[in-house]
């Protein structure tokens, strides 16, 4: 009878590599475009009085959006720990701040996802007629599919937000193809 000695498995020590550079730009261009370019662009052009200050505020937010991941990456290089804000806030204020302050990232998640759900609520009514009267319907139903992807499986998940994000930035190349080929005629 042989003796082989049975070890149990070993707990991973770091974060798992599960998400790469293709989810990270996916989700920077979900989001820049999704909602950023695609809801808030026309209204906040609308308050500027020309085009020099319309592109200067796009370079500003560029700028600070840079700055704000740039920062970011920094903390979460020197804490590689998931946690979100939590973690570098209890290290630098303490738990009762990190708390607060890990709610009000909850809460502005949230708040996000009801926003971009709005907004597909919306542009489905308009695209499609037979929608019109049903956009909170449709809303309500991007939320309850974006959060079935994200129960089946971070890769799920992932793959879910990779296809929505290309398919948004092919909507919008193709969307300035047509408005430059019209400008051309």
């Amino acid at each position: 009878m042989s003796t082989t000695a049975i070890t149990a498995p070993q707990p991973a020590t770091g974060l798992l590599r599960v998400l790469g550079v293709v989810f990270g730009v996916s989700v920077a261009i979900g989001n820049s475009i999704g909602v950023g370019i695609m809801r808030s662009s026309g209204a906040n052009a609308a308050l500027l009085p020309n085009s020099v200050l319309i592109m200067a505020a796009w370079g500003l937010g560029a700028l600070y959006s840079f700055c704000g991941a740039w920062s970011l990456s920094e903390l979460g290089a020197m804490i590689p720990s998931s946690g979100g804000y939590y973690l570098p806030c209890k290290r630098a204020f303490g738990s009762y701040i990190a708390f607060v302050v890990g709610w009000s990232d909850w809460l502005g998640l949230c708040g996000a996802v009801a926003a971009a759900a709005i907004i597909v609520g919306e542009y489905g009514r308009d695209l499609v007629t037979g929608l019109a009267g049903h956009s909170t319907a449709l809303a309500l139903s991007a939320v309850v599919l974006i959060s079935l992807m994200q129960w089946r499986g971070i890769r799920w998940g992932s793959g879910f937000q990779n296809a929505t994000s290309g398919l948004i930035a092919l909507v919008l190349l193709l969307f300035i193809k047509l408005v430059s080929d019209d400008r051309c005629h």
